[in-house]
């Protein structure tokens, strides 16, 4: 489980518990799974940019408009152990 930080239209909200899961080749988590849950909260999410914070490039990084490709990951090369 992990905290995620939801950010639109300067509207700031987290979203805390999330469960998260490595791809079934273990290269990233799986963001469908994320954002699944995010809906399953009530949130609408069709047509929506999607992106995340990379820490390691000190900026978002986009993955295009809900709904995303069923391969959409965040890499594993984004998180550091004590990031997990």
């Amino acid at each position: 489980m992990t905290n995620i930080i939801l950010t639109f239209q300067e509207e700031v909200q987290l979203v805390k518990n999330v469960p998260v899961a490595w791809n079934q080749s273990g290269s990233g988590i799986d963001l469908k799974q994320i954002l699944k849950h995010i809906q399953s909260l009530g949130k609408q999410l069709d047509g929506l940019q999607i992106s995340y914070y990379s820490e390691k490039d000190e900026m978002d990084v986009f993955m295009g408009v809900y709904p995303l490709k069923d391969d959409a990951i965040i890499p594993s090369s984004e998180f550091t152990q004590d990031k997990l």
